[in-house]
């Protein structure tokens, strides 16, 4: 006689599936591409607002950089010219925005360096030994100021010049041929920066100081 327990459980066979489709959807991984552009739009916006500063905030940082390396070059002119008791050149080429100083071991030999071409392009030479008029040059080394300014030159005798090169000559007695150096922003805006350089032609000392607006 076969006896049969219940043990109180109750089997229930479930479908596999059910529990599949019964089951969360799971949140997709990633961005969508409607928060893509989101994120674009507001980078964008905050690019649009910021990049004026910072370029204006670089063009400040170069034109204090170039009025530095230029009056510190003129000084360095003047007193070498004192000091060793000749005449020192200092050059300033408009075109290519770049400048240097040159001096010789005797002041004939100056004008012989400026004609056989060293003032040229193609002919300055940062190694004095390769130079057109070898080991007679003390110092001819260029100097790139940055494109974001632009230059103007008055000489001592009141001529503006905006292209060319222009030379500013130190004699031993520490006067010179004068000028004013004007360094302006490039880019025109609302308020432009500008810098003044002045060389007194008396006595050679350079000044610096910075204009409200361009004259």
């Amino acid at each position: 006689m076969e006896r049969t327990m219940d043990l109180g459980f109750k089997s229930e066979i479930r479908n596999p599936k059910s529990k599949i489709q019964n089951k969360p959807r799971r949140a997709e991984s990633g961005f969508s591409l409607i928060e893509l552009i989101v994120v674009l739009v507001i980078v964008g916006i905050a690019m649009a607002i910021t990049a004026p500063f910072i370029f204006w905030t670089l063009e400040r940082v170069q034109i204090r950089a170039a009025v530095k390396e230029i009056a510190s070059s003129l000084r360095y002119g003047r007193s070498m010219a004192i000091s060793q008791k000749k005449e020192v050149r200092f050059y300033i080429d408009l075109d290519e925005q770049q400048f240097w100083i040159i001096t010789a071991k005797e002041d004939r030999d100056l004008k012989g360096i400026e004609e056989s071409g060293l003032l040229e392009e193609e002919g300055i030479q940062e190694d004095t030994e390769k130079a057109l008029v070898p080991k007679k040059t003390v110092e001819l080394k260029k100097h790139s100021i940055s494109q974001l300014v632009r230059l103007d030159i008055f000489t001592g005798g009141g001529e503006e010049i905006d292209f060319g090169t222009v030379k500013i000559a130190f004699t031993p007695f520490g006067n010179c041929t004068g000028g004013l150096i004007h360094i302006i922003t490039a880019q025109e805006t609302k308020r432009p920066l500008f810098f003044e350089i002045e060389v007194d032609p008396v006595t050679g000392r350079v000044k610096t100081k910075e204009m409200e607006e361009e004259q």
